[in-house]
């Protein structure tokens, strides 16, 4: 993994969550990714009960990376993985029942470009990591 691609990420410990603030503040709040739970959204919970050392990176505060690509929200990498790593790539979306079947392929094709660049870049590749 070469983290040292991204100029913004967070090393950490315990669980996270991930809200996409974007269409509920109309752009003013977009993607955060903390260690609390959020009161005021619903929220992407990564559960790290082990305490597994791993690097959040949220993409929007890294765009020069993957520049030119639908990418997803954030990744969720193994820092100190004793063997095989593993990456956790996040897309949110709002679902209201009408698009829950338009979103769903929506995000797929977002996960997928981005872990496509992410590969093409180098930065990860699948023989040292689980996706």
């Amino acid at each position: 993994m070469r983290i040292e691609a991204f100029t913004r990420y967070n090393e950490m410990t315990g669980d996270a969550y991930v809200m996409d603030y974007t269409q509920a503040t109309a752009g003013k709040r977009k993607v955060c990714i903390k260690e609390e739970d959020p009161d005021d959204i619903a929220s992407f919970h990564l559960i790290n009960p082990r305490k597994t050392t791993y690097w959040a990176v949220n993409f929007e505060e890294n765009p020069a990376v993957l520049k030119g690509s639908d990418q997803c929200e954030c990744m969720f990498v193994s820092s100190r993985a004793s063997s095989k790593g593993w990456v956790c790539l996040v897309e949110l979306k709002y679902c209201l029942e009408k698009n829950i079947e338009r979103n769903a392929g929506d995000a797929f094709k977002q996960l997928y470009e981005t872990l496509n660049k992410l590969v093409e870049l180098n930065i990860v590749d699948y023989k040292s990591h689980r996706i």
